[in-house]
């Protein structure tokens, strides 16, 4: 005959249990960063469009090292989203998974952090159904992901950590346009704890995580959407630097953009701002280049005229860098284009700008100095309408084309 524990060693062993995963280093972690992409993902229905968040985590004091798991995931609504399925996941190319128990899916892409130190999503399930009213705001949808690496994992502190953006597809043709997001705490974290999330390090420990959206859900995108971004690309050109442009089809009480660059994807700086056309129902295109090139993410930031921020999605590309380089900006122009000219020899040469019928407008001297040199062009008196800006000495190569609009 077996014999049972006493009641009171149980409850013993169980309170252990718990101080010990309490007493651990405590975690926060965030849904943060809404994105929205007004092309229709898959030209069928029902999704109109594609939106996405990023997940972030840090800790509440000092650091937790060789961090080797997290097992998290989001809530979401199925009537305003759907995971990406039947077609190309938006920007990648790749197949996506729809609501299947998979690994590594297409629409969930790890930080340059996380991926750097190995990790990768070995099981991923987006549409676990678990029902949950949240301040009237009901999630019928949860998705639970382990992610995991091999290696001895990485640091967590109490600075913000980009841990891995998701793309959704939505549904609704006005805001929010896939409706709401939010994530649960971990095991013993607060609000709204989930038993299947945690953090765990190399050691075995295991550390908690509380949510800080989970009362107040974050809509995808925001509530109000003032400028609609249809394309957002990053290319190299032929002589290595990298091109970034984008189109909008709509912007209302937009102040401007800023273009930003990371080379690790965490830490993001500003690369160049332009200034947007404020108020626009027609498409506008804008375009600046990065002579520098090399290996690097970028994102676009908009900025409302109240000051509101929104970010784009984040894309990685790889332009070798040279020491010769033109490049021009911003694009289109009002007042003044800066041209940019990163040369290994010292020359003698005027800047010439003609009109679109091949007369010269501008013709201004300049010493091209061996390095990088800036020159700024005015073109406040130039009527709207396509410019190109050339060299007079066949020494330095410039020929670059732009728009003055006004």
């Amino acid at each position: 005959m077996k014999r049972k524990l006493p009641i009171i060693i149980i409850l013993l062993i169980c309170t252990l249990f718990i101080n010990f995963r309490a007493q651990s280093q405590l975690c926060e972690w965030r849904l943060i960063n809404p994105t929205f992409n007004a092309i229709d993902p898959d030209d069928a229905g029902p999704a109109v469009s594609s939106a996405g968040f990023t997940f972030q985590v840090r800790t509440v004091s000092g650091s937790i090292p060789n961090v080797i798991a997290i097992t998290t995931g989001w809530s979401w609504q199925s009537l305003n989203a759907m995971i990406p399925v039947g077609g190309l996941n938006p920007g990648t190319g790749i197949i996506a998974p729809g609501c299947t128990t998979t690994s590594n899916p297409a629409n969930i892409v790890l930080s340059a952090a996380f991926a750097s130190a190995g990790f990768l999503f070995p099981s991923v399930n987006e549409c676990f159904e678990n029902t949950q009213t949240v301040n009237s705001t009901v999630f019928d949808r949860t998705a639970i992901a382990i992610l995991e690496t091999s290696t001895s994992g990485l640091t967590i502190n109490t600075t913000w950590m980009d841990v891995f953006t998701v793309t959704m597809w939505a549904r609704n043709s006005s805001n929010p346009r896939a409706g709401f997001v939010m994530v649960n705490s971990s095991f013993l974290g607060t609000p709204g704890p989930f038993s299947n999330y945690e953090i765990s390090n190399l050691g075995g420990q295991t550390f908690e995580a509380n949510s800080l959206t989970y009362t107040t859900p974050l809509a995808i995108p925001i509530a109000t959407l003032p400028v609609s971004l249809t394309k957002f690309d990053v290319q190299c050109q032929p002589n290595k630097s990298t091109s970034i442009s984008w189109t909008t089809s709509q912007e209302i009480n937009n102040n401007y953009f800023e273009v930003e660059k990371s080379v690790n994807g965490t830490t993001w700086n500003s690369l160049n701002k332009v200034t947007a056309s404020g108020n626009s129902s027609t498409q506008r295109a804008y375009q600046i280049n990065d002579a520098q090139g090399g290996t690097a993410f970028y994102r676009l930031k908009q900025v409302d005229l109240d000051g509101k921020v929104t970010f784009s999605n984040t894309v990685k590309t790889s332009c070798a860098g040279r020491n010769v380089y033109v490049t021009l900006y911003p694009v289109p122009a009002r007042d003044i284009v800066t041209l940019v000219i990163g040369s290994d020899k010292s020359i003698k040469t005027a800047l010439q700008v003609f009109d679109n019928k091949g007369r010269m407008i501008i013709n201004m001297p300049v010493s091209i100095s061996t390095g990088v040199n800036n020159f700024k062009v005015p073109v406040q008196k130039l009527a709207a309408g396509e410019y190109i800006i050339r060299s007079s000495d066949a020494g330095i190569e410039v020929n670059k084309r732009f728009t003055v609009i006004r």
